[in-house]
């Protein structure tokens, strides 16, 4: 993530997830270096937990038209 920063570049969001599915860590430590303590799901957590489920569904068309909401939504973010 140094490197993104460092040279002002933004990740992907595909990029995002990636890490963290494949790293095993949350957003928060990928984003600030450090999990945050809580004794609730914040709204956010909810919000991450629910999509991790929608790309994780058995369903291929739940998956994909999961994938395309959320570029619809974050279209700014994929740009390339």
């Amino acid at each position: 993530m140094c490197v993104y920063s460092s040279y002002g570049n933004k990740p992907s969001l595909k990029y995002l997830f990636a890490v963290v599915n494949n790293c095993d860590v949350s957003f928060d430590w990928l984003l600030i270096g450090g999990q945050l303590v809580r004794t609730e799901k914040d709204e956010t957590t909810l919000i991450l937990d629910k999509l991790r489920e929608l790309l994780n569904h058995e369903d291929p068309d739940i998956r994909a038209w999961a994938k395309v909401q959320i570029k619809r939504s974050f279209a700014e973010y994929f740009e390339e």
